[in-house]
């Protein structure tokens, strides 16, 4: 039985023995795919539906937001926010989510 997205908790993205948000066949190999998209103002996040998932950056000073993730959790450069921007999730991602593929979403300026 294969599983959609919907039946994955997102605490299954910290836990290598649960695949990830989307299965993707590709010959023997089941893929995790997640894509992660940040924008300057949470409720103009346009990217509300899986497989995107929120992810607010340089959050070594906020506390409270609605994103699905942040950047300051774990292994991470979120206070070189301001020097490096969405990389600190590029980076984020890289050491703590359990995926084969990332994505990053970026907002337009």
């Amino acid at each position: 039985m294969e599983l959609s997205i919907f039946d994955i908790p997102f605490s299954s993205l910290y836990d290598s023995t649960l695949i990830g948000p989307m299965w993707i066949k590709n010959g023997k190999k089941d893929m995790r795919i997640l894509v992660v998209a940040s924008s300057p103002k949470e409720e103009k996040m346009a990217f509300k539906k899986r497989p995107y998932y929120t992810i607010s950056v340089g959050n070594y000073s906020k506390e409270n937001n609605s994103c699905d993730f942040k950047d300051n959790v774990g292994e991470n450069i979120s206070d070189l926010n301001k020097n490096f921007c969405e990389l600190t999730a590029y980076y984020w991602a890289w050491k703590n989510l359990k995926c084969d593929i990332i994505g990053i979403g970026h907002y337009r300026r």
